[in-house]
């Protein structure tokens, strides 16, 4: 739903605003980092963020302000997984699952044992999932 210069509407979400995640909860800690990534974090606005543009350069850790749901979410409590994934999967420091908000306004709490191909449906807008 959310990435630089979309141009996503509301009407585009085919699969329904309750069934659409729009934002995601993430866990941060400067202090580790696996395969050169750090998991930390930024703020929208900040000098990380700004030079960004579609096909540009800048903007390098652009994709941990928006996250994925293509990763597991607590992926950093894997230790198969790759720094990169770790660092753009939602999760957080509550036991068992992290927050989410959704299209339609609501906040909900998914539990980390969601299977995983239901948990990467509720990131897509348009799959008929």
């Amino acid at each position: 739903m959310l990435w630089g210069d979309s141009k996503v509407r509301f009407r585009d979400i085919r699969d329904g605003t309750s069934k659409t995640v729009l934002i995601g909860e993430s866990y941060t800690d400067p202090e580790y980092s696996k395969d050169s990534q750090s998991m930390d974090y930024w703020a929208l606005g900040s000098p990380q963020a700004d030079p960004w543009s579609y096909g540009g350069a800048g903007g390098t850790e652009y994709s941990e302000g928006v996250g994925s749901m293509g990763p597991k979410m607590n992926s950093r409590l894997d230790p198969s997984v790759d720094g990169r994934l770790m660092e753009v999967s939602f999760g957080s420091y509550h036991p068992s699952g992290a927050g989410f908000g959704f299209a339609d306004g609501s906040v909900r709490f998914l539990n980390e044992s969601i299977e995983l191909a239901a948990y990467q449906a509720l990131g897509s807008r348009n799959g008929s999932d």
